[in-house]
């Protein structure tokens, strides 16, 4: 059993001189002088994410200690534990070891749903696997040891925790790792951590700060707000940090997806000419934010009333949850609408799109529950999955034979056909505007998409009437 013991440290210790080793190179890797601090000018996570064939051959290959207590499974002369036989409940202590083999891991979904209140873990323990204290709903306290180096993806996830104890060695934190721990107010990272996921304090309504001890290689925080400096990217804006309008410093050149990720209290973010890059849902339920401003000299990325354009690719990039009026109209020369660009943006009832527009990417308008029309143009040779995903009071206009229709029969989406009726009630919408009539030998006649982008169709002028025709 002590042979077991032993071969089993020295496990531990190589795994965590490789860590180190890791956390050398990327500090080797990274040039200070590549990134100045004072350059800044200070002015839907799946909580269930994982492996799921790791997760079944886990329980496949576990069995209990002899106390009958603990469900583990061996894994590289260590054991990763599955779970405990019965309910935990109230402060718990994690063995050193089980069996004579010191624990190393916290397997996945390990403790979920569990009614502890505090967790300490021994200091055998190299990772917290994804989910591990998922949903520990009284789980306020938790006390990590100087051998941990990774969290999984929503590792602590939907729990009460308000305290987090010593960091360790730690070099990684998976996506979502404490999304929706509402009781966090600040948290501080260690110098050896060089990777977080994304939506890692997703929903985390009262934290704050951000804050990372000087040494670290890859992230520093300004004024609580985290950034990778090694890209310059601003990584996460605390959701509960102060003050409804928000400049990016000088200098950032990327924002990271899901970056401000329900942060309520914002009405307004200013971008600056540095930036050249915006990750995907950036602004994903910021449920107050009502306009994005972009500094003139950007050469990507421009604003107009408040709408987001990433004018390098002709695409619209993020309408602002809260921006007011039911009815939008995207610009001419617009040729892509990207990805969750609308989502969620319930108070919007009719979109108009323009000829120019060629794809509408995945999840567009996700959750976009008052739309109710949209007539789609025959130009669209691209949309993506999920782009009118609950959207239940929407009804689609399509041509005929188009790809528009094709793909609302793909998707099971209503969708009606541009039919005579259509176009007379396209008359009626247009009849009381003043246009621009071409002029031509006997008959006038203008493009009905110039008054009302995204039909196809032509009108004239007859005895003072107006008539519609393909």
């Amino acid at each position: 059993m002590h042979r077991k013991l032993l071969i089993g440290r020295i496990m531990v210790a190589l795994m965590v001189l490789l860590a180190l080793f890791m956390i050398a190179s990327a500090a080797g890797e990274y040039d200070e002088g590549e990134y100045d601090e004072g350059e800044y000018d200070e002015g839907e996570y799946d909580e269930g994410e994982y492996d799921e064939e790791e997760y079944d051959e886990m329980w496949e290959n576990a069995g209990t200690d002899a106390s009958g207590k603990w469900w583990y499974v061996l894994e590289d002369g260590g054991a990763t534990i599955a779970g405990h036989e019965g309910p935990l409940a109230g402060d718990v202590s994690i063995p050193g070891e089980l069996d004579g083999f010191p624990v190393t891991a916290i397997g996945v979904y390990a403790f979920e749903s569990s009614i502890l209140e505090s967790i300490t873990l021994p200091d055998t323990v190299i990772s917290i696997g994804d989910s591990a204290f998922l949903r520990c709903f009284s789980l306020t306290e938790i006390t990590l040891p100087d051998s941990l180096i990774s969290i999984g993806n929503g590792a602590f996830a939907d729990t009460s925790l308000s305290q987090i104890n010593g960091s360790g060695s730690l070099i990684s934190i998976g996506k979502g790792a404490f999304s929706m721990c509402d009781l966090l107010t600040e948290i501080t990272l260690p110098e050896s951590l060089i990777s977080i996921g994304p939506s890692a304090w997703m929903g985390c309504r009262n934290l704050s700060r951000i804050e990372v001890l000087p040494g670290n290689p890859v992230y520093a925080s300004l004024d609580g707000v985290l950034f990778d400096k090694s890209s310059n990217m601003l990584h996460t804006y605390p959701c509960g940090k102060e003050g409804d309008v928000y400049a990016v410093p000088d200098g950032v050149t990327a924002i990271g997806e899901y970056a401000f990720e329900d942060c309520n209290a914002l009405t307004q973010v200013i971008l600056p000419d540095s930036l050249a890059s915006v990750g995907q849902s950036a602004w994903a339920g910021c449920l107050n934010l009502s306009r994005i401003e972009v500094s003139p000299g950007n050469p990507v990325y421009a604003s107009l009333d408040g709408v987001l354009f990433d004018q390098s690719a002709g695409m619209l990039h993020t309408y602002p949850f809260a921006k007011e009026g039911g009815v939008y109209t995207v610009p001419d020369g617009v040729t892509a609408i990207g990805g969750y660009a609308f989502h969620g943006c319930s108070a919007l009832t009719q979109i108009i799109l323009p000829n120019s527009l060629t794809s509408i990417g995945e999840g567009a308008f996700l959750h976009c529950g008052s739309l109710t029309e949209i007539i789609l143009p025959d130009s669209l040779t691209s949309i993506g999955e999920d782009a009118f995903f609950d959207c239940y009071h929407l009804t689609l206009t399509v041509s005929e034979g188009s790809y528009a229709e094709q793909y609302a029969e793909d998707y099971e989406i209503p969708y009606v056909l541009a039919t005579d009726a259509r176009f007379e009630e396209i008359a009626t919408l247009i009849s009381d505007l003043t246009v621009n009539i071409r002029s031509g030998p006997g008959t006038q006649y203008a493009q009905i998409g110039e008054v009302y982008p995204g039909a196809s169709f032509y009108y004239y002028w007859d005895n003072e009437s107006l008539v519609v025709s393909r």
